[in-house]
């Protein structure tokens, strides 16, 4: 049967006759239904039936012998060895049929089947075998150039052979192929796509090779070759980002020069044209640092974005480099209208980009970045926050392994570097170092950016061994410095800041090492930076600083070691504090701080004068930065870094013997800065700008501009810096003095002068109590003197000591009894070495009489504000030696909020009726808190005791916004609840109330915190009741001085009598003091008209809880008046 079907085979092959083909294919399927496919005449009777199948199919068309030649040559290619001769010629046929049934179907599977069996001959046969290049020719040719490309066909049918394959496709086409252009320009599409996607160097090198070829082919004048090579100048670009080497700017200026040259300007392509060219441009001026080149490029920017039309796919590209010409405009120029440019732009650009906008997270990232820039311009921890989500949202849009992956991690890195700065938060600065890494291993070697990189990162390990003392962490740090160094040259910009990050670093391992040669490090490194660094840079104050407090060790711990005995001459380090301080431009924490170092040399030497000097210079550089443009927090950082400062001024200010006056309104005018800027926002600035509205614009963005912290990241950006802050220093000065000369403005800025201060005093007396490192001393002012009292025995080592003890918090009832013992011999002392003096004093120079009870506003300075002075001396019965028999107790953070609350008191008295508004909040349960059981019989009590005296409203559990809505409403408020004080930021103390979500089953904390208390601005109110705990107490000792609490929080919101405690307050207590205070403060008295009232109701319940309780002053003691 076999030798049969072979001669009808053979027979058909000669005659071409369509009958011996039919006979020979029905002999054909016969013998193959016999056959095992183990026979020898299997294969070649398959390969039979493929001929013989489409030679019909050829003469008749019909599909059905396709498919069938199709089925019979996959079964012959299936039973064939691997490694058959023929195996290639076989597969290399059915390619060819599955193709041919491709024509007819137009089916996308078939398209497929012939795809995957051209790579299945390439995987077959030899490279060299020219199969292999047929194969591959016959898919490009066929796939790319013959058939149209249906829209619905799958792109994974032909991109990733392409991509994979095309050198080999390239080289079996001749260079005269006239399809070797198109298909060039396809690859190019594909691999630039496959850029895009992975951001990687590979797929660029290729892209850059094929463009070569193009520009090859094409005639040089030609419009596509000169389109070519302007793509071509864009892709090197990037090539330049990832690499570093400056020959692609040249190669890309040369492409770009005949682009711009020769392409027509109406070019749809014209804008992206001009866009890389802007780009190039900014490359030269990175380069070579001359402003004549970002200011080409931002031109040429301007103009990319004229010829690229709204709604076009490009815009968002265009404004996005135009961000960024604007943005290093600015840092050249220091014209802080290219930064609020910028900014409009990246906005802009990140609005107009759709959800798969292949450029997306490129915009993010730029938007990012300028608000970084905005952020180290001005200082605020908004645009921070928002510069970190931003790129926190670039780096999710961007695959693993994109070339911009670097960027973005060393931009996110300094961002959360920056925020710990801010917060402390140690997770942050573990992020910032991960990603500092991963970014620098993602730097190739000989990166322009790497040292940059490396420098951060250092950085960034010299603040984390500041907190774990980790000397593998110092040992990394060091060891990253000393790259940066090696890795550039003295001329360049960042050297300096590489040598100055080097030497504190050696001055960290000192810490844990106490190795000579660190210290010798150290030193050595800062002053190299130093010596690098001109007069007039921002980071010199930094610089010097640093230095003075590296010679000051090396007097401290190396007094053995001759060979750097110079180094311990005290007036080298005074000179190093004293040239930082006077660094006009320079960082202002910098500044303060070598402030207070050569303060404390100063006196060491006993120059008063000198000391007293820079003191007050300090006090007014205080508070020209400390302005309303920031926010709480950022006023909080600024200030805390001035601690002391105020109390060593007015200090040295009495031991000069200066006039009284001088170290009064230092006092007042250094304090209070933070709730002093709230007031004013309702007094003297508000009035100002409803006055002369232009001059205080001027005023408040100067302050603003000068507020700014130092970049320490771009030297270019450094020293516009630098320039601006000495250039607004003399316009803020200017304008203060313009201001100055307006009618009513005569002390603007000056605050209240001393004769304004003593105006103050209607009554009573105002005693401010000075305790610094220095001295101690009490200023107490009247109707008709001030005088001083110097407080030899109140030391400040003696009160920390007393704070320290933390007698208010005690575990059981024997330390109850233990500290309450203690606490009476620390109210005995401080009454004996500070209260009776001053009472002596104010009855022999301020006419104060014994047999009376007059008032006195207490004010402490620096740790004097943790002092119970209305408690002090004997409290046994009988006893006067002590301040409640004497006189009655107030507090005052400053004497401009006794002076606002006295006006808000007027203002209360117009506003409250006959029957003035009670509203009483009670918490007896709190969630996550201890329960408060006695704060039901509280409010019932005050209930009762004020019937028919006040008209009361009182809520059970309310929300935060439930009792500030009450707030507005009522005239006196009385908190029963939980007080919570704030260790590190005195803004976030609350009081506790409770919240139900709409989604949780279960009621939720519900803070009112000092923050928003103190912004609200409300009216006719006249008592706050706070009977909670800690209510006026700030435990921030950093920043004593700006009394930060919930107490003085409720006086700046308009309450103008506050009452608070200055610790933990009890249940018991609670009921009985508040029982008797509203008891006195209705019964004998009306609330009109007598602004004694409430200090004389409170003070009447403090002495008949004492009578009974004065063994336990931890119980009563806490409670205090604030207010008018």
């Amino acid at each position: 049967m076999t030798d049969l079907h072979n001669v009808l085979h053979a027979k058909q092959e000669v005659t071409l006759c369509s009958e011996d083909l039919e006979d020979a294919i029905i002999q054909g399927r016969k013998v193959i239904e016999k056959l095992l496919p183990a026979h020898l005449d299997y294969p070649n009777t398959l390969d039979h039936m493929v001929n013989m199948l489409y030679k019909r199919f050829q003469a008749s068309r019909d599909i059905a012998d396709l498919e069938n030649a199709i089925e019979y040559a996959q079964t012959v290619a299936s039973v064939v060895l691997a490694e058959h001769p023929q195996r290639g010629l076989r597969l290399y046929n059915i390619d060819a049929m599955l193709f041919n049934k491709y024509e007819l179907t137009d089916s996308t599977r078939d398209l497929e089947k012939a795809i995957e069996s051209a790579k299945a001959i390439i995987a077959a046969v030899d490279p060299h075998h020219i199969l292999h290049h047929a194969a591959a020719q016959s898919v490009s040719t066929r796939t790319y150039l013959n058939v149209p490309r249906p829209s619905e066909l799958p792109k994974s049918l032909f991109d990733e052979f392409v991509m994979e394959n095309y050198e080999v496709m390239l080289s079996a086409m001749s260079e005269e192929d006239p399809d070797r252009l198109d298909f060039l320009v396809e690859c190019i599409n594909l691999k630039q796509a496959q850029f895009k996607q992975t951001g990687k160097l590979e797929p660029l090198n290729q892209v850059l090779a094929l463009m070569d070829q193009v520009i090859e082919i094409l005639p040089e004048d030609s419009l596509m070759s000169l389109l070519t090579k302007c793509d071509a100048a864009g892709m090197l670009l990037m090539r330049h980002d990832i690499v570093g080497d400056y020959k692609d700017i040249e190669k890309s200026l040369a492409f770009m020069t005949k682009g711009l040259e020769g392409v027509p300007k109406d070019h749809p392509k014209y804008g992206s044209i001009l866009n890389t060219m802007g780009n190039l441009y900014e490359k030269r001026h990175f380069q070579e640092g001359s402003k004549e080149w970002i200011e080409k490029a931002t031109d040429i920017a301007k103009k990319a974005v004229e010829y690229t039309p709204k709604g076009h796919d490009g815009r968002p590209r265009t404004l996005t480099n135009l961000s960024n010409k604007l943005e290093k405009l600015f840092i050249e120029t220091g014209d802080v209208t290219h930064l609020e440019q910028a900014m409009i732009k990246a906005q802009e650009a990140v609005t107009l980009c759709p959800e798969d906008y292949p450029d997306r997270a490129a915009c993010f990232a730029n938007l990012a970045f300028r608000l970084v820039l905005r952020f180290q311009w001005a200082g605020r921890t908004e645009d921070m926050e928002d510069a970190i989500n931003a790129l926190e949202q670039a780096m999710n849009m961007v695959p693993e392994g994109h070339s911009s992956t670097a960027l973005l991690m060393d931009g996110l890195g300094n961002l959360l570097e920056s925020r710990f700065d801010r917060t402390g938060h140690m997770d942050d600065l573990e992020r910032a170092i991960e990603l500092a890494m991963t970014s620098i291993s993602l730097t190739p070697s000989g990166h322009v950016l790497l040292p940059g990189r490396q420098l951060h990162l250092s950085l960034k390990f010299v603040k984390k061994v500041t907190l774990t003392r980790v000397l593998g962490d110092m040992d990394r740090a060091i060891e990253y410095g000393k790259r940066c160094i090696e890795q550039v040259s003295e001329e360049h910009s960042e050297h300096k800041a590489m040598l100055f990050t080097l030497g504190i670093t050696y001055m960290k391992r000192l810490e844990e090492s106490k190795l000579m040669l660190d210290l010798e490090n150290a030193v050595a490194y800062s002053i190299a930076a130093v010596s690098a660094t001109p007069e007039g840079h921002a980071m010199l104050a930094m610089m010097l600083n640093h230095l003075g407090h590296q010679l000051n060790a090396a007097e401290i711990l190396c007094q053995r070691d001759e060979k750097i005995d110079e180094m311990r001459a005290a007036d080298r380090i005074l000179d190093c504090f004293m040239k930082s301080w006077k660094c006009a431009g320079g960082d202002p924490l910098s500044r303060i701080d070598s402030a207070n170092q050569a303060i404390k040399i100063l006196i060491e030497l006993q120059d008063w004068g000198e000391a007293h000097k820079i003191a007050y210079e300090a006090i007014g550089l205080l508070s020209t930065l400390s302005n309303r443009s920031l926010n709480s927090g950022d006023q909080q950082h600024f200030i805390a870094e001035f601690a002391g400062v105020v109390g060593v001024a007015c200090s040295l200010s009495i031991q000069l013997n200066e006039d009284v006056t001088k170290a009064l309104e230092v006092i007042e005018n250094g304090r209070g800065l933070i709730l002093g800027l709230i007031i004013d926002s309702r007094r003297d600035i508000s009035q100002l700008e409803t006055d002369y509205p232009i001059q205080a614009k001027r005023y408040l963005g100067f302050q603003m501009d000068l507020s700014a912290p130092v970049e320490r990241s771009n030297s270019k950006l450094q020293d516009r810096m630098m320039e601006r802050r000495i250039r607004t220093a003399r316009e803020l000065e200017n304008c203060i003095q313009e201001i100055r000369q307006l009618p009513r403005y005569e002390r603007f800025l000056l605050g209240q002068s001393w004769e304004d201060l003593q105006a103050s005093v209607t009554e009573g007396a105002i005693v401010i109590v000075n305790i610094s490192s220095f001295r101690s001393d009490a200023i107490m002012i009247s109707k008709s003197a001030i005088t001083t009292v110097h407080l030899p025995e109140i030391t400040h080592g003696t009160v920390d000591g007393w704070v320290k003890e933390d007698l208010p918090n005690y575990k059981t009832r024997e330390g109850y009894r233990v500290n309450n013992r203690r606490y009476r011999e620390i109210l005995m002392e401080l009454w004996h070495n500070c209260v009776q003096p001053v009472i002596k004093d104010l009855e022999g120079h301020h006419g104060f009489m014994s047999d009376t009870t007059p008032r006195i506003w207490w004010i402490g300075v620096g740790l004097a504000t943790y002092l119970p002075f209305h408690a002090a001396g004997d409290l046994s019965p009988g006893s006067r030696n002590n301040t409640l028999s004497r006189v009655i107790s107030s507090y005052t953070p400053t004497i401009k909020s006794l002076s606002f609350a006295r006006e808000r008191l007027v203002e209360a008295w117009k506003h409250i009726a006959d029957n003035p508004k009670l509203f009483i909040a009670t918490m007896p349960t709190t969630p996550g808190l201890n329960d408060l059981i006695g704060v039901v019989t509280e409010g019932n009590l005050i209930k009762q005791v004020t019937n028919g005296k006040f008209e009361t409203q009182s809520a059970e559990l309310p929300s935060a916004l439930d009792v500030v809505g009450h707030l507005k409403k009522a005239n006196l408020i009385h908190f029963a609840c939980h007080g919570l004080a704030d260790m590190k930021d005195p803004f976030e103390s609350s009081l506790v109330f409770q919240r139900t979500a709409p989604d949780a089953s279960a009621p939720q904390q519900d803070l009112l915190k000092v923050r928003q208390i103190s912004h609200e601005n409300v009216e006719g109110v006249f008592l706050a009741y706070l009977s909670a705990c800690s209510t006026a107490e700030n435990r921030a000792i950093e920043l004593a001085d700006e009394v930060i609490h919930i107490a003085s929080g409720f006086q700046v919101a308009g309450f103008p009598h506050t009452i608070g405690s200055m610790w933990l307050s009890y249940d018991e207590m609670s009921i009985d003091m508040a029982g008797i205070f509203y008891t006195q403060l209705t019964e004998n008295t009306t609330i009109l008209g007598d602004s004694k009232a409430v200090p004389l109701a409170l003070h009447k319940s403090i002495l008949q809880v004492c009578k009974k309780k004065w063994k336990q002053p931890l119980a009563w003691a806490q409670y205090i008046h604030l207010g008018a």
